[in-house]
């Protein structure tokens, strides 16, 4: 199913402090169309999503400082800003507790929990795409 699916004309934010996991996304991203810009840290997150505006942004959880719920809130002030609402994608490979986990979730697009395959990831990314696409609509243009 992945080879069917495209991503050309999508700028993508790449968040994972792994460098190999970082990498691998950043590199079968690319070869589905998409631009991605890859980073280590929620600062540099935050700085690509400000410079590039991205129609999604993937981000790990587990990210050293900044955790990936406080990029979320970053990111969101941002929108508001910008007047924008760029979905975010969580991936994370914690056991999060169910109850956590349900409140976590809801601020995010989707999740993906680590490891996932790739048909998931490009599955995940459409279906938020499209979803953000009619409810805001212009806004992956």
């Amino acid at each position: 199913m992945h080879s069917a699916v495209t991503l050309d004309d999508i700028d993508v934010v790449v968040v994972d402090d792994d460098d190999d996991i970082r990498f691998a996304l950043a590199q079968f991203l690319d070869q589905r169309g998409a631009t991605v810009f890859p980073c280590s840290n929620a600062g540099e997150a935050l700085e690509a999503v400000r410079d590039h505006h991205p129609d999604i942004v993937l981000s790990d959880i587990g990210l050293p400082g900044r955790d990936g719920l406080q990029l979320l809130q970053d990111i969101r002030s941002l929108d508001a800003e910008q007047d924008r609402n760029i979905p975010v994608i969580a991936m994370t490979a914690f056991g999060w507790s169910v109850k956590r986990t349900q409140r976590l979730w809801g601020a995010f697009q989707a999740h993906l929990d680590k490891p996932f395959k790739p048909d998931q990831l490009l599955t995940t990314i459409a279906s938020t795409l499209e979803d953000q696409h009619s409810q805001f609509p212009g806004s992956c243009e």
